[in-house]
């Protein structure tokens, strides 16, 4: 009867999908060609990929991490040098990053670049079709699973269910914002939270917005985001980035760093209130998302000013 239910439930929601794939599809053509996203990755959306360890040994332990995009990723780096490093430098415990984005996968390619005896390996989460899904777990085959802050997908949870992988989510946060969207559907939040295995939330007030929702075994653990935190006085490359820029090292540098879609309004505006009593004062804008550097720079040269993009100016030039 559960057998019956599971299928049918997984099958509505193909269904589902599917006709949210048709309609929203001109949306994404639109959006893939202003941004350049949605371009590439595809096989993998789709759960298509090489096998994961194929001549893995029954000693090998495979733990499935996903993340949803560059911001996870690096959360979890300390999380992730812990844990093999807690297996004593052995090759028993695998760890296997999944990436949502491709901006997400294009870092991880960069801080685990591919070697013949590396234990860190990378595949891209798929969308959360039933076939999808299953075509994944195949070619990982995880003992396990953590999911970073929040990414819970129905078809996700109940296929690991169903194969008696267990998952936790770390890190995990639900914002005050979102946090109301979430009691809207609270009862599908709830099937989704109780297929979760335990909860690291950051904090107390985070940890009861999961209580709320209907999730068990929930605990606060503290944020993994300042553990890769490094507090030095200088960082490599900094004197070749700010030649590059045009700085001397006489100026005073403002950084506003990962601001989101029209934040960049007030920082401009504090920007040239404050240069009035610094003239050497320079600005550094930092978007969270790559698609939005176009806005910024019209933003920019709305206030009468001159943008300097870093992909026009690499490390040698002027």
């Amino acid at each position: 009867m559960q057998s019956a239910y599971h299928g049918a439930m997984t099958l509505l929601l193909d269904v589902i999908y599917f006709l949210g794939m048709v309609l929203a599809f001109p949306l994404l053509l639109i959006k893939s060609w202003r941004t350049g996203k949605y371009r590439s990755g595809w096989a993998g959306r789709f759960g298509r990929g090489e096998m994961v360890l194929p001549k893995r040994t029954t000693e090998t332990k495979l733990l499935l991490i996903h993340c949803v995009s560059v911001g996870e990723l690096l959360s979890v780096q300390t999380l992730i040098e812990k844990l093999l490093a807690a297996d004593g430098g052995g090759p028993n415990l695998h760890v296997v990053i999944s990436t949502g984005t491709d901006t997400g996968t294009a870092r991880a390619k960069a801080l685990y670049p591919p070697t013949d005896n590396g234990r860190v390996h990378l595949v891209r989460y798929p969308l959360d079709f039933s076939f999808a899904v299953e075509s994944l777990f195949d070619r990982v085959r995880p003992d396990a699973i953590a999911l970073v802050e929040l990414e819970t997908w129905p078809n996700f949870l109940s296929i690991a269910r169903t194969r008696r992988i267990p998952v936790a989510i770390v890190n995990g946060r639900i914002s005050e914002r979102s946090f109301p969207r979430y009691q809207w559907i609270r009862p599908v939040m709830a099937s989704m939270l109780r297929k979760v295995d335990w909860i690291g939330a950051q904090t107390e007030t985070i940890a009861q917005r999961f209580n709320l929702l209907g999730a068990q075994h929930v605990e606060v653990i503290p944020t993994l985001k300042y553990d890769n935190a490094q507090m030095t006085e200088s960082v490599p490359g900094q004197q070749a980035l700010a030649a590059a820029m045009g700085m001397t090292g006489k100026e005073l540098l403002f950084v506003a760093g990962s601001t989101g879609p029209g934040e960049e309004q007030a920082v401009l505006e504090a920007y040239i209130g404050l240069r009035r009593k610094y003239p050497a004062l320079r600005l550094a804008i930092v978007p969270r998302h790559p698609e939005v550097v176009r806005q910024v720079v019209a933003a920019i040269e709305g206030r009468g000013l001159k943008p300097v993009k870093r992909t026009d100016r690499r490390d040698g030039t002027m």
